[in-house]
């Protein structure tokens, strides 16, 4: 089975329509997708060994489509598991100088999620938006998947003793903990945002 992200376009184009999308569906070939946790499992393995044929893909580049196909592979996972709709690199207007990865909208608790495939102090970022996020929407979660076990663990403690506020979970890809995540997700309805009227008082006249 193909890619799910194929049949998906955004503004009339597909979805994988860049470079970084080609090395996606390259690594993707042929993986047998009946189960997400062996998948991303795969996808993840294939992709450290990928080798882009064209000379500027390499070197700094490569990190770059690594870190593109990763997105790609959480928004494979968000689609395998019917949570839609979801917007990508998202700003909220009342959410100073956010943008996330992935944002899953529930007018009650919406769902964020920052992938990185490696975290350094990166993390940061994702645990001010989180906590600027639920300033707003009091039960948002925020979580932060990466691809380094490591680096999960020591936010993961951060998180229990409280010196990371802003970010629920910090979940590594490729493992059943997310996965189960996203089964639980599957469960909530999730939206298209509310249109704003611009209007804040006034009486209307029409014929």
């Amino acid at each position: 089975m193909p890619s799910r992200l194929l049949e998906i376009k955004i503004d009339g184009r597909p979805f994988l329509s860049n470079r970084a999308g080609d090395a996606y569906k390259e690594i993707t070939d042929n993986i047998n997708q009946d189960d997400p946790l062996g998948f991303s499992q795969e996808v993840l393995r294939r992709m450290k060994n990928f080798k882009p044929s064209a000379p500027q893909d390499r070197g700094q580049a490569k990190k770059f489509i690594s870190g593109a196909v990763f997105e790609y592979l959480m928004a494979e996972l968000l689609v395998w598991h019917k949570i839609l709709p979801f917007y990508t690199q998202a700003s909220m207007r009342f959410v100073p100088l956010s943008r996330f990865d992935f944002l899953c909208y529930n007018a009650r608790s919406p769902v964020v999620f920052s992938t990185k495939i490696s975290l350094a102090e990166r993390w940061r970022q994702t645990a001010f938006e989180g906590d600027s996020l639920k300033r707003v929407y009091r039960q948002a979660k925020c979580y932060l998947v990466t691809e380094n076990e490591s680096d999960a663990s020591n936010r993961n403690k951060d998180i229990n003793e409280e010196n990371c506020i802003g970010i629920d979970r910090c979940l590594v890809m490729g493992k059943q903990e997310l996965i189960t995540l996203l089964e639980d997700l599957s469960k909530i309805t999730f939206t298209a945002t509310e249109l704003i009227n611009p209007l804040e008082r006034g009486k209307i006249i029409q014929m």
